[in-house]
Order: C-alpha cells, then sequence, then structure tokens
C-alpha cells in the first residue's frame, strides 16, 4: 500500500498514477477539500480561486490528462493583465504606447540606455549576480529595477531584494532580458511568462483536483479529508508507520512507500524520533486573501492587475468573471485581492471586517469602486502558500534533503514538499514521476527522498 501526504496537484497526481498501475492508494489531506492552493472555494453563487491560476503547459503528458480529466470543459481564455505603475495603468507584458504612457518618453530613453550600460559591464567585467538584486539590474538595468521589480518583490516575499535568491526570479522570468521585452512590445516572444492565453476550467482550476480525485476514488483509491499527520515513525532507512488524526480520531496507517507533498518544517517537526538539523529552518510566506463581491456585471476586462506600490498593501487583483462567466452570477461580479503576508504579522492577525474595510478603501483610492455597491466580502487565510527563497535557502535545502535521502521509502513532491516555485502543470508531473519513482520506472540517479527538483 501507498500512503500519500497531502492533497495538492501533486499529490493527487501522484495516486491518479499509482492507482492507474492497479495499486492501493490512501490519499490524506488536512483541508476539508482537496487542490492545496489550487482549489476553487463557493461563497453562495460566486466561485473564486486562491489567487489565479491559468494553466498552461509545454508537457504532452499533463495537457492530455487535464483535456482527459475536464472534456470539453476547459475555455480559452485571453490573458489582460496590467500593471499600476505611478499612478498609471500600464499593460503587461509590454506594450510600446501604453508602456511609454506609463514611463514616458524621457525616461523610457533612460531605461534603455542604462539596460545598455548593465548589460555591456557585466559582459565586460565577468561579474556574477548573486542575489535577486544584482541579477535583475544585469537583465534590466538598474533604473527599471527600481521602478518595477524592488518593490513588487519586497512585497511579494517580505524581504529586502538583497536577501533573496536570485534562483528564484532567474527561473520564473526564465531568461528573459529587456531586449525581449522591448521585442514583446510589437510581436509575440515565445517565452511562458509572455503567454496572451491559457486554458481555465469553466467553473474554476479547483475543477483539476475535483476531477483527479474522483478518478482516485473511481478506481479504488481512498482520499481522507479533515485528516492531518501527528508522526511519521521511523526505524532504520525505512519509515514504518503514519499516525494520523481524522474526523473519527487517530488512525495509524503502515504503507511499503510513503510520498510526502506537505510543507517540510511540518514534515520534520512529525519525525518519530526526532531528527535534528542544525541552523535556521526553511521557511514559507503566507497568502491572505479578501474577496469583495459587487453589484456590476465587471469591473475590469483584466484577468490581473499588479500592484508593486509600497503605499498600498496588497500586491494582485483578479477578477474572476474574466476567466469564465460561470464564476459569478449575471449583474454581478467579485474581485480577489492578494495580500502577502506572513502568520502572525499584523495583516494576519487583523479582523475579517478591518480587512474588508482596508481593501474597499484602497480600491476606491484606485477609481474602482464608482458607481458601485460592496455586497459582501469574505476573508481567506493561505499558510504555506509560497515557499521563501532566502539567499542561503540551497544549503539548508540540502542539509534536509540529506537527511531525509537516508529513507529509503520516502519519496519527496510538489511545491511545498520539494521547496520548489512550481507551476501547477510541474507540479502534476512531480506527482507523476513520485509515482513511477516508487514503482521503481525512474532512472537510477533520482532515489528516493530527492526532491525532484530537477526533474
Amino acid at each position: 500500500m501507498k500512503l500519500i501526504l497531502g492533497g495538492g496537484l501533486a499529490g493527487l497526481a501522484a495516486a491518479h498514477r499509482l492507482t492507474t498501475m492497479g495499486e492501493f492508494v490512501t490519499l490524506v489531506e488536512r483541508q476539508p477539500r482537496v487542490g492545496g492552493l489550487s482549489q476553487t472555494l463557493r461563497h453562495g453563487p460566486f466561485s473564486f480561486d486562491l489567487g489565479g491560476h491559468r494553466f498552461h503547459t509545454h508537457l504532452p503528458e499533463v495537457q492530455a490528462l487535464v483535456e482527459g480529466l475536464l472534456k470539453g470543459k476547459l475555455l480559452r481564455v485571453k490573458r489582460r493583465s496590467q500593471i499600476l505603475l505611478n499612478g498609471r495603468y500600464v499593460d503587461y507584458p509590454l506594450r510600446a504606447a501604453s508602456a511609454l504612457r506609463g514611463v514616458g518618453v524621457k525616461e523610457g530613453v533612460m531605461i534603455g540606455l542604462d539596460y545598455l550600460w548593465h548589460r555591456l559591464y557585466y559582459k565586460l567585467s565577468g561579474a556574477t549576480p548573486e542575489g535577486l538584486e544584482e541579477w535583475v539590474v544585469s537583465n534590466f538595468g538598474r533604473r527599471l529595477y527600481n521602478l518595477y521589480f524592488k518593490d513588487y518583490t519586497e512585497k511579494v516575499w517580505g524581504l529586502k531584494a538583497d536577501q533573496i535568491s536570485r534562483h528564484w526570479i532567474s527561473k520564473r522570468i526564465q531568461g528573459i532580458n529587456l531586449l525581449d521585452a522591448v521585442r514583446s512590445m510589437w510581436k509575440k516572444v515565445d517565452r511562458r511568462t509572455f503567454l496572451d492565453e491559457f486554458l481555465y476550467p469553466e467553473r474554476g482550476i479547483g475543477m483539476i483536483a475535483e476531477a483527479l480525485q474522483g478518478e482516485i476514488t473511481r478506481r479504488g483509491g481512498a482520499v481522507l479529508t479533515n485528516t492531518g499527520l501527528v508522526s511519521l515513525r521511523h526505524s532504520g532507512r525505512r519509515i514504518e508507520s503514519a499516525l494520523l488524526i481524522g474526523r473519527d480520531g487517530p488512525l495509524e496507517i503502515r504503507a511499503d512507500h510513503y510520498i510526502s507533498t506537505i510543507p517540510l518544517d511540518v514534515l520534520l517537526k512529525t519525525l518519530d524520533p526526532p531528527i535534528t538539523i542544525e541552523g535556521p529552518s526553511l521557511r514559507y510566506r503566507d497568502l491572505l486573501l479578501v474577496v469583495l463581491f459587487l453589484d456590476k456585471e465587471r469591473l475590469t476586462d483584466l484577468t490581473w492587475l499588479y500592484i508593486p506600490d509600497r503605499e498600498i498593501p496588497f500586491g494582485r487583483i483578479h477578477e474572476p468573471k474574466n476567466w469564465s462567466p460561470l464564476m459569478a452570477p449575471q449583474g454581478y461580479t467579485h474581485l480577489v485581492v492578494e495580500y502577502f503576508c506572513s502568520r502572525g504579522d499584523q495583516l494576519w492577525a487583523s479582523t475579517n471586517d478591518r480587512l474588508v474595510q482596508i481593501t474597499w478603501h484602497y480600491l476606491s483610492e484606485m477609481g474602482l469602486s464608482r458607481g458601485v455597491h460592496l455586497l459582501d466580502g469574505v476573508v481567506v487565510r493561505v499558510p504555506h502558500a509560497y515557499p521563501l527563497f532566502e539567499r542561503g535557502y540551497e544549503e539548508k535545502l540540502m542539509k534536509v534533503k540529506e537527511k531525509l535521502q537516508a529513507f529509503e521509502n520516502l519519496v519527496l513532491a510538489g511545491r511545498t514538499g520539494g521547496f520548489a516555485y512550481l507551476n501547477m502543470d510541474e507540479a502534476i508531473h512531480q506527482g507523476i514521476l513520485a509515482a513511477e519513482m516508487v514503482m521503481g520506472g525512474i532512472r537510477d540517479e533520482v532515489r528516493p527522498g530527492h526532491s525532484l527538483l530537477a526533474a
């Protein structure tokens, strides 16, 4: 029997693949529903995701899986995103006219000259950028870094930019430099960051997780929600059993293999007997959503609106109805406003009513509330939303992996379980690889306990 810890997309994909191989699988999820960050919540006739999650992939196996699960229920959505920059709305990806309106012709020229200077400096000096700040400056120039990247990145991660590892942004931006961004003003550039359309399930991104759960149970697998991990008992090089707490009380499960997609800090705390790892622990960034319900058909025509301004406490907004018309009833819409924060900070500890008031106030300041009545508001707190890539995290992660790789029947996968910033298609792919690993189908150099970061 195979036990999977965590019901996000990686865990669900692993369970799905194992059940197709005829294996008996139990998946446990501490939340009331599966999906992790990729779930869709309901509030009366409204539906919303935990942040906007588009689906796109270059992996044929993942594409085929999702299309097969959601036959005829995937919409093709045009992406239209903007950045609120210096009080002006600028298209993103960059468009020539909008970009020049946003920064002005003179500043646009200065950005270009500054970019050329820094590219030349790094090329001739042979200097290697160390932190995020240096990496962005070497690829975009300091003026553009100060204009957009610095404030938004520090708002998202809650760290000074020079404390953030460059490996995060170099992966997310995937080798793009300012020349690519400028070319994208006039023509398409074949980069994932610049995709101008994506696929989206008609009733929310959570349909993918729900469909995976349905297939797992249909094939005889067990999915236990509202079930948390208390301890993982181990002896020698093997995990022996998992002690769980669910709706009906304690439950102990013995399995021959364990796939963990839960946060690494949670996993480490459950090991019995405990394992000591010296030095500071790996940390995660948390997410707080304020969802506002409005008496208007549409408020914007955007899929995303990014807000780097430090004076505005939230960082991103999306309007679900622009992703699918089925996310809200006719004549009404809603906004999902994302605050990036940490458990225990002032935002996290604020009352729900206060957060709704703050959000509505700033939306009014931005001019988004004219002629609209606020009908209701809900707050959702999401812990462990993103791995926090502080400078030096690689060394910490290596220490953790070395300890966990000692267990020959444990595999790590997923965004939180592998401490990797993955797109949803990559999380699904890692779940598939984890399932194949425990069945002996993965190449020899990827060992049990490996986080699959390089897969």
